[in-house]
């Protein structure tokens, strides 16, 4: 018998005990495999490069290749079981095509006992609805989270391994740097957790008394907007720090405007809306303050990457002028190139940030919403609000590993 015989209401109870499964079975295990994915994408590349340079004592191409094999085999596993939510989500794997603007005239058409029927069918659908515009941008964070968590691993194992052997100084100055990546990445986890508990709270299937636990739930978003405000606001000022680092401590001055940042309100608080934001929880994107904050954020990365590579330029042209040193890189040259390269990569994603306030650039229903057309949607921007707080994990690991290789560089 096909599923699309049913009855609207009854097709809807048929989807919300596919979601209910779905929550407990398939998400657990998709974003396990999401964080392995991030670790295993940031570990193959580092464990190649390894077994490549270090190891000649036999052969490295077969074990080279396993681990992108394996890696390859993950990536494709990960994309299925991707593939797989989706189709769940929208009814495809049932052949039900359902929408909110579908179920919703079912409510007053029903009489008699079949009201509270039609009802908790359709308050349970809208839920889980707004459970799973979470559930994508959580699988987001989730491999960058596995991703930056392999970055700061090996950030703080080459840091302390240095410590412990004695080459370092007895000095606070060059455990600042690590110290703030610690910060940054315990905020970036906190980030996570709480992401991930406001999609719990938000599912039916996972939360019992869902109105008693949804109506506290502004206070996590607020902890959310503050985690990736903090990581933003640190992470752009030892940028900032790094740009006056290289020429020589001569643009201090310019690091000053960047601390106005943390008497900023969060901006969803703020009165002043921006009408065109499409995120799902308000965060730089919600007012024009906010929005001002994230293009404060992409001028100070842009101007810092961009003085810092006119250094590196000048740096390179006085070598191969004076010593005529035009073929190997020396140290410095190298970790300033490194600095650049870090700061185009973490300029572009901020530009990418910004544009996403005001186009969407890709929109997801995770549920067909029909009429419903400013409902639960997943933009760019909802996607880049979950990972912005893992990505400067991975901004911070270069600057470590940038002093790491010249410590000089903080004397």
């Amino acid at each position: 018998m096909s599923l699309s015989t049913f009855s609207t209401t009854q097709q809807g109870m048929i989807l919300n005990a596919l979601f209910e499964s779905t929550s407990f079975y398939l998400v657990p295990v998709l974003l396990l495999e999401s964080f392995i994915m991030g670790v295993l994408c940031a570990s193959v590349p580092f464990v190649s490069y390894l077994l490549w340079v270090k190891s000649r004592s036999f052969p490295r191409a077969p074990f080279i290749s396993m681990l992108w094999i394996a890696l390859a085999g993950v990536v494709t596993h990960w994309t299925f079981s991707l593939r797989l939510l989706v189709m769940t989500l929208n009814g495809r794997s049932l052949g039900i095509s359902l929408s909110l603007s579908d179920l919703s005239p079912q409510v007053s058409e029903s009489g008699g006992a079949n009201v509270h029927v039609a009802e908790t069918t359709y308050f349970t659908y809208i839920s889980y609805a707004r459970a799973w515009t979470y559930i994508l941008p959580l699988v987001t964070e989730t491999t960058l989270f596995g991703f930056s968590s392999f970055c700061f691993g090996i950030v703080a194992y080459t840091r302390f391994r240095k410590t412990d052997s004695g080459s370092q100084r007895r000095s606070w100055i060059p455990l600042l740097i690590p110290g703030l990546a610690s910060l940054i990445y315990v905020s970036s986890l906190a980030h996570w957790v709480i992401f991930l508990w406001c999609f719990t709270v938000y599912n039916p299937g996972l939360t019992e008394n869902l109105n008693g636990v949804v109506g506290g739930l502004y206070r996590y978003e607020t902890a959310l907007v503050v985690l990736l405000s903090m990581n933003a606001l640190l992470s752009d000022s030892i940028v900032l720090w790094r740009m006056c680092v290289v020429w020589d401590r001569t643009l201090n001055f310019l690091v000053i405007p960047q601390y106005s940042r943390n008497f900023e309100e969060p901006s969803h608080l703020l009165p002043t809306e921006n009408l065109k934001d499409s995120e799902i929880i308000d965060t730089f994107g919600g007012t024009y303050v906010g929005l001002a904050s994230a293009f404060v954020s992409l001028a100070s990365n842009l101007c810092a990457t961009i003085l810092v590579g006119t250094k590196f330029w000048l740096h390179r042209r006085r070598v191969t002028k004076y010593f005529h040193h035009d073929r190997h890189r020396t140290l410095a040259e190298r970790v300033m190139e490194l600095l650049v390269d870090s700061g185009v990569m973490y300029t572009a994603i901020w530009l990418l940030y910004c544009i996403s306030f005001y186009r969407p650039i890709t929109t997801q229903e995770p549920i067909p919403l029909g009429h419903f057309v400013n409902a639960e949607t997943v933009t760019t921007a909802s996607h880049l609000d979950a990972a912005m707080a893992q990505i400067t994990v991975l901004s911070i690991s270069t600057e470590n590993r940038a002093f790491y290789y010249c410590p000089w560089l903080l004397t």
